[in-house]
This record gives structure tokens, sequence and C-alpha cells, in this order.
């Protein structure tokens, strides 16, 4: 395919042309898209040269493939266009792996730490508090509270509120519990085994609904 078209064409045979159809054999020549889609494909390494115009001298220069990326902006300020490295800063971009991109799911998101997240199902949402050698129950916490005790212990609570039900389940060992609502302690027995206990809030700051449940 032609790569070139001509500035002028000259018929067989003609003569006496001038000097300007001479000069406009070259200056009106220009080349066509064959000039480079005729040619063989190959993928750019670094040290490969391109040609563009330099605008501040309007004169032809060359850049190596290397320098011509290198020349694009990166890590920009966020929200200014420009090209991304990977990695966990501010500015760069997140791979499609990374930990930090979350799985599609269906439901409520269980987050799994560095694990994959999964949709939450119905035993996530007792939200056990383990109290260990803790006095204070914190209803924030969670809705099931339990604890093992080795001498008489006291329960405080904190963040009750109007409506909210939460369950106590004690190991007593022989040992005596009691939690402390307002002002009375309520004695809630003592044994080997674990008893579990229901308490209910129908106005703040105020505790009924107490009993056994096993």
């Amino acid at each position: 395919m032609a790569q070139f078209a001509r500035g002028i064409t000259f018929l067989e045979g003609s003569t006496g042309h001038t000097a300007a159809e001479i000069h406009a054999l070259i200056d009106n020549a220009h080349i066509l898209p064959g000039f480079i889609t005729d040619q063989p494909q190959a993928t750019p390494v670094t040290s490969d040269r391109f040609g563009y115009v330099q605008s501040a001298t309007n004169t032809l220069k060359s850049v190596t493939h290397g320098n011509l990326i290198a020349s694009f902006p990166k890590d920009a300020a966020a929200g200014i266009y420009s090209l991304r490295r990977l990695g966990t800063a501010a500015t760069m971009a997140a791979a499609g792996n990374d930990s930090r991109l979350r799985n599609s799911v269906s439901g409520f998101r269980f987050g799994q730490g560095a694990g994959v997240d999964r949709a939450v199902i119905a035993g996530d949402f007792k939200f056990l508090n383990n109290l260990g050698a803790g006095t204070n129950i914190d209803w924030n916490l969670g809705n099931v509270h339990y604890a093992t005790i080795a001498v008489n212990r006291t329960f405080t609570m904190t963040n009750g509120f109007a409506g909210r039900q939460i369950t106590i389940i004690v190991k007593l060992n022989g040992h005596t519990a009691t939690v402390n609502g307002v002002a009375d302690l309520v004695t809630v027995g003592s044994g080997t085994n674990w008893a579990r206990y229901y308490l209910t809030v129908p106005v703040v700051g105020t505790i009924v609904g107490f009993r056994v449940l096993s």
C-alpha cells in the first residue's frame, strides 16, 4: 500500500515544469496512514523511541518509551488524575486482591479480619461477651454475657436502655453472684452448674423481669 501522497502528479512525456511545481512535489507531499499501519507490530521496550513535536521549540524530538512513561504524573494528591502505583498510601491504588477490598456478599457483611467476608447467620447476632474476671456488664458489648466465678462476685451494669434485654450466664462453682441494679442487690443463687439469667430494662436505670431461665 502507498505510504506517501505525492505533492504533484506529472504526466508522462510532459516537459517545461516550473520551479513552483518542482517545489510542490516535496512541499505538498505527506505521509499516509500506511506509513504506520503497514509496519509489523511489536511491543515497545524501554529503549525504543517515539517522535514528537516539542512545543517549546517547535522542532522534532524523540523520546524513549521509558522516559515517556516516566513523564506522566504519578501518585498525585487525591482527586487529581495521575498514574497510581500499587500500595497502601492514600494516593496509591489497591490491587484487585488487596485485603482492604471485600468480596460481594448478600445480606449483612461479617468481617473476618484477613479472611474473606461472608454473610451473617442468625448465630452472629448473639454477640457473646466474655466477662472474664471483670465485674461490669456493658450492655453495648453484647446481649449475652458469661463468666466463671471462683469467689462471690457482684456485677454492675452500664449502658442499659429502655426496651433492651440481655442474658447473663454464670458458672457459680459454689459461690454467689449478685447483680447491682440501681439500689438493690439481686442474689441469683449458687451452685456448681451454669446458671442463666434474663434481665429486661423497661425504663432506663431500672431492672425488672429478672428470672432464672435454667
